[in-house]
């Protein structure tokens, strides 16, 4: 039916919709005895429908089409428009909203997919991110509903699957790291907080990786920052907002800082004497430097949980002092 159905949203979206609360485990009310396989069956049935509805949907759907005369069956889908965020957008939030919640269900021990050479999670995983690719990524982020399915599912997925990034194409994670970069950026807060929490974990997991996740972590790494330009341009956006007028999410905003700087100290001291020689008159420049100084006092380069705690504890003076500096 998902596959038959795929573009006809009268059909499909309700079928998607009772799979996204059939595997929601609200109140925990899914609970399983830990050696019952209960837990996976109920993801394998789930990732057949996804996969069916997302193979369905990218072959029988046009590609979208960037002309004026879009929005048919025959013309493909125009960005922007609303015949594509019926059509296929708001399923394809239901399916990201889904697997949101089937990898943080808790009911399902992930690594026997693994350990038998069982595709289910790599396919449910992989269809889901095709799906999002395939929506421009000015609909991606201008649909709010879009949005918010999108960015709570990548920060799920780097949460506790940074593995999977790793077995991305360099492309596709470049392209990942762009749309969580403009999430990042987001006025809205929430999303700007899962986008900081992504971040933090891709990075976390490159610079500190999991026992015999050291080959992947290397791969991601090198994916992630082929050069110095990715964490640069996300040091200079997430120092951009601990110093704008209003950070309502500083917190959450200082942990990929903090693990940026670690990661790629290198880059922080190039941002470091751009910030200090931005700086107009000897006085401001010894401000600067100072307040630099507080920021790291008593903190060791590592991702330990004490030094993370710290750093962001330290964050709050050094906002003030710099804001001081540029009143």
């Amino acid at each position: 039916v998902a596959q038959l159905h795929c573009a006809n949203p009268a059909v499909v979206n309700p079928l998607l919709k009772f799979m996204c609360e059939f595997c929601y485990n609200r109140s925990q009310r899914l609970i399983f005895d830990p050696y019952s396989v209960n837990g996976i069956l109920l993801f394998k049935e789930v990732s057949k429908v996804i996969c069916a509805y997302g193979q369905g949907l990218m072959l029988s759907v046009p590609p979208i089409n960037e002309s004026e005369d879009g929005d048919s069956a025959m013309g493909g889908i125009k960005p922007g428009s609303n015949y594509g965020y019926n059509t296929a957008y708001k399923g394809i939030a239901v399916v990201l909203k889904t697997m949101t919640r089937l990898l943080s269900g808790g009911y399902v021990n992930f690594g026997v997919f693994g350990l038998y050479n069982d595709p289910t999670l790599d396919n449910a995983l992989t269809t889901s991110i095709r799906l999002a690719f395939w929506i421009p990524p000015k609909d991606l982020l201008g649909f709010p509903k879009v949005m918010k399915a999108f960015f709570s599912f990548t920060e799920v997925l780097c949460a506790n699957h940074c593995q999977f990034l790793a077995n991305m194409g360099g492309e596709d994670v470049k392209k990942f790291v762009t749309l969580t970069k403009a999430g990042l950026d987001s006025h809205d807060t929430p999303v700007s907080s899962q986008c900081a929490a992504t971040i933090d974990n891709i990075v976390s997991f490159c610079q500190s990786p999991p026992r015999r996740k050291e080959e992947e972590a290397a791969t991601l790494r090198a994916k992630f920052a082929p050069d110095q330009t990715v964490p640069y341009e996300l040091l200079t956006l997430l120092f951009e907002m601990i110093l704008s007028e209003e950070c309502p999410n500083q917190w959450s905003v200082s942990r990929p800082m903090f693990s940026l700087i670690v990661a790629f100290p290198e880059v922080f001291g190039e941002l470091k004497a751009s910030m200090i020689r931005a700086q107009t008159n000897a006085e401001n420049v010894k401000g600067m430097e100072e307040a630099f100084d507080q920021l790291f006092r008593d903190i060791n380069p590592t991702l330990k949980a004490k030094e993370r705690d710290r750093f962001t504890q330290h964050i709050g003076a050094f906002r003030r002092d710099v804001r001081a500096l540029t009143a």
